[in-house]
């Protein structure tokens, strides 16, 4: 609250830390006197945080992987702090929805515009990823870092968003003007491409394979398989 402001609802799971707090007759007070709510989930139940704890469980296994990998036991407070606020902001620049219904305008809300009330990415600092510059300076390891965590982060968000279901069923085909996320390996970080499909080839049973897409941003238009393409908006 003191670096959001007022907060109407709290949520949060059951861990024994927010239930004692939550006993504490000073703090209900407060939560009162602000008309703050505070929501538990039931114990041994994670699912019932719906998105956002999906969000904090794929946070959670992409930073051990991290961790664990680098094997890194010299972390200073300032490091692993800025780290966190790194890897925060990646995670709130997904995103959400377009911001207009102009398929030209590829500007979208994401969880930071919500609590910034600011839209645009911050550039980021080029540091190559390599075990000399890990070492040389603390803020080098902490962009590195930050580098590392995208690529897992990216990956693993983007899989979420595709569900790929047994083929027993037909899915609705992908249209000229769908609003859709490429699937780009080579994007820099908290950079997400927004196309638009121009036009879409089918094969012999009619399902479309592959499509013409053009990025308003640089006006370029690529091929891709429809498998390299995540659906945001119908043209509908």
């Amino acid at each position: 609250m003191a670096v959001r402001g007022k907060v109407e609802t709290f949520c949060s799971d059951r861990g024994s830390n927010f239930v004692g707090v939550l006993n504490d007759k000073v703090f209900r007070t407060f939560l009162e006197r602000n008309n703050t709510e505070w929501k538990l989930n039931p114990p041994h139940a994670p699912h019932m945080g719906g998105a956002w704890e999906r969000m904090v469980g794929l946070f959670k296994r992409i930073l051990n992987g991290i961790l664990l990998e680098t094997r890194e036991k010299s972390f200073t407070h300032e490091t692993l702090v800025t780290f966190m606020m790194e890897a925060m902001a990646i995670v709130n620049a997904r995103p959400l929805v377009p911001l207009s219904s102009d398929p030209e305008d590829t500007s979208f809300l994401s969880p930071s515009v919500l609590l910034t009330q600011k839209h645009g990415s911050i550039e980021e600092v080029l540091v190559e990823d390599c075990k000399r510059n890990m070492y040389t300076a603390q803020w080098k390891r902490v962009q590195i870092l930050a580098d590392r965590f995208w690529k897992q982060w990216r990956l693993r968000y983007l899989q979420s968003l595709q569900q790929r279901r047994k083929w027993i069923s037909t899915e609705r085909n992908v249209m000229k003007g769908d609003i859709v996320l490429l699937r780009d390996r080579e994007v820099k970080r908290n950079q997400w491409p927004l196309g638009i499909i121009e036009s879409v080839g089918s094969g012999d049973d009619g399902l479309v394979r592959q499509v013409e897409v053009r990025l308003p941003a640089t006006g370029k238009t690529y091929c891709r398989p429809i498998q390299e393409l995540i659906l945001l908006v119908e043209a509908e």
